[in-house]
């Protein structure tokens, strides 16, 4: 039987769902506390249902699941740049609310929230509460820059018309 430590990624299989991304939060006698990639659960799972996070294992799940493709790459990809140092672990709940705020937990998305990690990301329902505010905002943001071009033109006209004299 295989081992595995926390923080380690690896495949979960429960009943009725398809083989799911996750890692481990902690270790049981009998179980693992594991959180789920691409989604807000965790649970507690038996070895006997888990999986080692190899390519050979993360080629069959992804091919296998074509509805939950896209969620799965996303996965991929979060694990690749925890690898690679670029994300920790204690990123995952700010990607995956930036993900959902944008669609869905996806590559895509995932590399977007990459480009714009330097900013503090909030729970959905900041969100959610701020989506009216933040159009005003750029609203007023187009205002301002309105008005600045405005000042700008009138100000090269006049500076013409005082070469023309």
């Amino acid at each position: 039987m295989e081992e595995y430590k926390p923080l380690e990624f690896c495949w979960v299989k429960l009943q009725g769902y398809p083989t799911w991304p996750a890692y481990i939060l902690e270790i049981n006698s009998n179980s693992y506390k594991v959180q789920f990639i691409g989604d807000r659960n965790h649970g507690n799972i038996k070895k006997k249902g888990m999986f080692k996070w190899n390519k050979e294992n993360t080629q069959k799940f992804i091919l296998t699941s074509k509805k939950y493709q896209d969620i799965f790459e996303g996965a991929v990809k979060f694990k690749e740049l925890v690898n690679k140092g670029i994300l920790s672990l204690d990123d995952y709940w700010n990607c995956y609310c930036y993900c959902h705020k944008n669609g869905k937990f996806s590559k895509s998305n995932v590399m977007k929230y990459i480009s714009k990690k330097n900013i503090n990301f909030l729970p959905l329902e900041y969100w959610d509460k701020k989506k009216n505010i933040s159009k005003s905002s750029n609203k007023e943001k187009k205002y301002e820059k309105k008005i600045v071009n405005k000042i700008k033109r009138s100000n090269s006209v006049k500076n013409k018309v005082k070469k023309k004299k």
